[in-house]
């Protein structure tokens, strides 16, 4: 079984399309923690670790990789299927967020995951 990590913050880059724009997402548990979408996915996809959200109603949505109609892969929450804003809705990551490697490659710049549609 994987383990579960809470994306709590987002980092953006400016002039990306929705699928694009986050570039990181990150979080704390026993230490602060960013990861790039990149490693997210890859994670997800390889079954080391599960990823979710936790919305304002309280209920905890997983995080899942998507490929868009041009082949891109981004993130989604399952919650997204009609609105896909759960992760841009997020607050951005903190500058000193992933600080830690306690969850892998984590590194120290913008960014955050991004975009989603399903899959």
């Amino acid at each position: 079984m994987s383990y579960r990590l809470r994306i709590q913050c987002v980092q953006k880059a400016a002039g990306l399309d929705e699928c694009e724009q986050i570039t990181h997402v990150g979080g704390a548990g026993s230490a602060r923690w960013r990861l790039s979408v990149k490693d997210v996915i890859r994670q997800i996809r390889d079954g080391e670790r599960e990823f979710f959200v936790k919305r304002p109603i309280g209920d905890e949505v997983d995080v899942v990789v998507a490929v868009s109609p041009s082949g891109k892969t981004y993130l989604m929450t399952l919650a997204d299927l009609d609105t896909p804003d759960t992760l841009l809705k997020l607050p951005p990551c903190r500058p000193d967020e992933g600080s830690s490697t306690a969850y892998g490659t984590i590194i120290r710049e913008p960014g955050c995951p991004d975009d989603f549609s399903g899959g």
